[in-house]
């Protein structure tokens, strides 16, 4: 689940805008070192590949091979993005899938900080922690696909409306919690 799960998720997304590329540019991109204090993202921040003000918004899939096929439940932190976004993206979200907005410490240890401090709004997705997180029996078996592809077409369709839509969301510094 940590973090093949995200990994796998942003191959099938980009497997996905290809296919059916959108009006607007979307860069995809997968960092290293994040247990080691976020030090991929961080890094591209620092020395981004584009003008940094054209990153208009950063969609974050880590840690998303859990979803509970009972208790659909995602955990969305929104560091940088203004509420107003927030409810946009719980407004896109699949009949069925509960929208926890996550603005606890798990939101504050993954690579999205990274571009929250460079000032682009964030969303992140992550289906929570669990007992075999950082263990060697967190293992293929463990993952719901079924759940992975749902969460993966929802995260699709949010970057789809963001990208594409009308009114791209401000950063908002008030929604920034940097723990």
């Amino acid at each position: 689940d940590d973090n093949g799960s995200g990994t796998v998720a942003l191959l099938e997304l980009a497997r996905q805008l290809k296919a059916h590329p959108l009006r607007h540019p979307v860069l995809l991109l997968n960092f290293s070192g994040e247990e080691e204090g976020l030090l991929g993202s961080a890094y591209w921040v620092q020395h981004p590949t584009v003008p940094l003000p054209s990153v208009k918004f950063m969609v974050h899939l880590d840690m998303v091979g859990r979803l509970s096929p009972e208790h659909p439940k995602l955990l969305m932190g929104g560091l940088g993005a203004p509420e107003s976004a927030m409810a946009r993206a719980r407004k896109l979200a699949p009949v069925g899938l509960e929208i926890a907005q996550d603005i606890g410490a798990a939101v504050g240890g993954s690579d999205h900080m990274s571009f929250a401090a460079g000032k682009s709004p964030t969303f992140f997705f992550f289906t929570g922690l669990h007992a075999d997180y950082h263990r060697p029996s967190d293992t293929a078996e463990r993952i719901n696909m079924p759940g992975m592809t749902f969460l993966t077409a929802y995260a699709k369709r949010l970057v789809e409306d963001l990208a594409d839509g009308d009114a791209v969301p401000a950063f908002d510094p008030e929604t920034v919690k940097l723990h």
